[in-house]
């Protein structure tokens, strides 16, 4: 008809926005589902990542960096849930774990919250700080080349890793 469609896509587009600041304010996970013109798709995916916040501490701590929620970071670490290997979680797209995220967001204080815990003291476990500090994502970056490219900013987070 009348240019219909335009005005419905600026409203999801406004949505969608919209969607994104409210959850940076509050921390959120911002997931979009249109129920207009979408496909169950979009719901399927809300309730998939759902349930992952309840079934892998992982994604729980990748949430947390992408929101640079660095108080949920340490709680999560510190629960009974929390296992060494839910670090080495991995974004599917990038490869990235929770604390490359943080680093490439110059999320500076989680990064270096990680870094000084005391799950990371050489003594405890030298075979997972191994993996840790070497794990690669997939464009074969590790955490100190992302601490490294953000420049000064965060040359403190550069000097916690060399010294690990």
């Amino acid at each position: 008809g009348h240019g219909d469609s335009l005005p419905l896509e600026k409203i999801i587009v406004d949505s969608k926005h919209s969607l994104q600041r409210t959850c940076r304010k509050y921390r959120a996970i911002p997931r979009f589902c249109d129920f207009v013109t979408g496909s169950s798709q979009e719901l399927y995916n809300l309730f998939f990542d759902l349930r992952k916040l309840f079934h892998e501490t992982g994604y729980i701590l990748q949430q947390c960096a992408l929101a640079n929620n660095i108080q949920h970071f340490k709680m999560v670490m510190e629960s009974v849930s929390y296992k060494e290997d839910d670090l080495l979680y991995t974004d599917p797209e990038t490869g990235d774990n929770p604390v490359m995220i943080a680093a490439k967001l110059r999320h500076k204080d989680l990064v270096s919250d990680v870094l000084r815990s005391p799950r990371f003291s050489r003594d405890e476990d030298s075979e997972f700080l191994e993996r840790f500090i070497h794990s690669r994502n997939k464009s074969g970056q590790t955490l100190l080349h992302m601490v490294a490219i953000q420049g000064p900013e965060l040359e403190e987070q550069k000097l916690l890793i060399l010294r690990k």
